[in-house]
């Protein structure tokens, strides 16, 4: 028997509202950080805007930059203005060098320091952080060190890039392949007053909005000026850890909350809403309760939801109001139960475990403080449509982020596959089997039936945003040759969403005596149930006949045929992100990445 793929992406978790009462020690090696091309699009539009030079050997895309170099590539890039510098040249290393005039300028704004009092060594190779500091202080950050250079770097999205994360985090000299991938993100980082760069660069007459078509711009000016706010999807993934390996489940984190803003009002809801991204909170549960439907209608590709609601009858002096209860009923398809103390962990453990498959078996012991308790389960079994051959598997290096070089299992095809490439990605899919063979009642063949569902998982190489990868997979995947190598993985993730949650501007809702949850309960004392904590336990295993997943999100408050074109060699044996999409409605229903053996 065939083993299937099967997905647990959820078990969300709402859980009781209270009454008030990275090692990083190891250098990423140089080979696992691929070298831009002379042919790339980031290497010709930098060519073509002035900002790259070329030289005797060409773009010396390996060569490492230089101290100097480095504040000639920020000043080309943001097109710095070019005046005179007054006073007396400080630095006396710098009489008549090439950079004498842009140090001098540099060093006058307050963007540089010497390596002395007297000196500013311009032919050294800079390295990572000193450049993200340079440039973070030409964005107008105040108080930038060499050790806040990362953190801060990737806060203003100028470290938006697998790769320029890695040798900044690493502080690897700069080669000018990694320059002008940071520069590249330099045009799409923010400001310390929060504005978008590319915005302000077009303001300013830098750029012509031309110049950013099809470079940062992928479509027209009105598609991409939606672009510009990071999704909820996006703010979660950034907020991941680096040091690990990770999967979340947004579809799932989205309807747990969504079911919590049904007892939300005023600001609470508003700012629960506003952090999820539902402008129409009727309208979103409307839709859910057509992909719930829709969900577990399907057979070959068992994909269920389940919700419940609890409440404890020992903490709890007060019930559902009639009006939450009918609405999560209605579009949640919500079963409604009251636990003990005492019967607490049996039933909502066995809940839990019964919608997962046993793939969650327990979400809560008898530590636990319940009191209002939303649960959210989707599970999802298939297999691959092209399953690999285990016979092709073999043993070869994955490349870690913290330097280390790992042997493992890699999984080999050559087949067509839908494929995307530009610069800086690389974009794969790997469907989900939705057809087989449909016979009648005596068992005779009739061909074969596809089902009304369409989920895959894309393996991408490179970082990219929700709306791009949208994009891309809606518009831009190629059947093309693929000789494919990807290792088989298995991956558990333990994150607290608590401070993510409220670091992505949910805050109401978790502050005793202003989180207004009275629509909930029929309490009506406004501020006494409030949010506690949050949490999303996952497992996935990726294998040669198609993947196992459980994610388990939790919310707490508490008051407690012609010739075969030669393949196109693609190798996710360096931190890779995967994604599982329903390409019919569009929602992402895990997203994460695989870092480490």
């Amino acid at each position: 028997m065939k083993k299937v793929l099967m997905f647990v992406l959820a078990a969300s978790m709402l859980f009781s509202m209270m009454l008030p009462v990275r090692c990083e020690d190891a250098e990423t090696p140089r080979g696992a950080i691929p070298m831009l091309e002379d042919t790339d699009g980031t290497v010709q539009w930098f060519y073509n805007h002035g900002i790259l030079k070329g030289t005797g050997d060409g773009f010396e895309l390996a060569r490492e930059v230089t101290r100097a170099e480095a504040l000639a590539f920020i000043e080309r890039t943001y097109g710095l203005a070019e005046a005179i510098p007054e006073g007396t040249q400080p630095f006396t290393d710098m009489a008549g060098h090439w950079a004498e005039k842009t140090v001098h300028r540099f060093y006058e704004n307050g963007y540089v320091n010497g390596t002395t009092e007297t000196t500013y060594t311009p032919d050294r190779t800079v390295s990572g952080k000193e450049f993200t500091k340079i440039f973070l202080s030409v964005l107008g950050y105040k108080d930038i060190t060499i050790e806040n250079a990362y953190e801060k770097g990737t806060e203003a999205e100028l470290l938006s890039n697998n790769f320029t994360r890695t040798v900044v985090r690493e502080n690897l000299p700069l080669l000018r392949s990694d320059v002008l991938r940071i520069c590249r993100y330099a045009l799409t980082a923010k400001n310390a007053e929060g504005a978008f760069m590319h915005d302000v660069l077009l303001e300013n007459g830098v750029y012509k909005r031309e110049d950013f078509e099809g470079f940062l711009y992928g479509g027209t000016p009105a598609a991409d000026s939606e672009r510009k706010e990071p999704t909820l999807t996006d703010r979660l993934n950034a907020a991941m850890p680096e040091d690990k390996n990770y999967m979340f489940s947004p579809l799932s984190l989205k309807m747990a909350f969504a079911m919590a803003a049904n007892g939300a009002a005023g600001e609470t809801k508003e700012q629960m809403l506003d952090v999820l991204g539902i402008e129409d909170l009727d309208a979103y549960n409307q839709s859910a309760q057509e992909l719930i439907a829709s969900y577990n209608a399907s057979d070959l590709l068992q994909f269920n939801v389940a919700n419940s609601i609890w409440l404890n009858s020992d903490t709890v002096p007060y019930a559902f109001r009639k009006d939450f209860s009918d609405t999560l009923t209605k579009y949640y398809s919500a079963e409604a139960d009251t636990v003990t103390n005492k019967t607490k962990v049996s039933k909502i453990n066995g809940w839990a475990s019964e919608n997962t498959r046993g793939k969650i078996p327990a979400i809560i012991d008898d530590n636990t403080l319940v009191e209002v308790l939303l649960l959210n389960a989707l599970y999802f079994k298939g297999t691959w449509q092209n399953e690999f051959s285990p016979h092709a598997t073999k043993k070869e290096i994955f490349f870690e982020r913290n330097g280390k070089q790992s042997e493992t299992d890699f999984m080999h095809a050559t087949r067509n596959y839908n494929y995307y490439k530009d610069d800086s990605l690389e974009v794969l899919e790997l469907p989900y089997l939705n057809r087989a063979p449909k016979e009648d009642a005596g068992g005779k063949y009739l061909g074969m039936e596809s089902y009304d569902y369409d989920v895959s998982m894309f393996l991408v190489n490179g970082t990219i945003s929700e709306q791009k990868f949208s994009d891309i997979a809606d518009n831009k995947l190629n059947s093309t040759r693929i000789s494919l190598a990807v290792p088989k993985f298995k991956i558990e993730t333990d994150i607290d969403l608590k401070t993510i949650m409220q670091d992505l501007g949910m805050t109401i809702a978790f502050t005793e005596g202003q989180a207004d949850f009275t629509p909930m309960l029929t309490c009506n004392e406004k501020g006494r149930y409030f949010l506690t904590g949050a949490f999303q336990k996952s497992f996935i295993e990726v294998d040669e006949k198609g993947t196992e997943a459980a994610v388990i999100t939790g919310v707490a408050a508490g008051a407690t045929s012609a010739r075969p074109a030669e393949p196109i060699e693609v190798r996710f044996d360096k931190p890779f992100t995967f994604i599982i999409r329903d390409n019919k409605s569009g929602e992402i229903l895990f997203i994460g990445e695989y870092a480490f053996v």
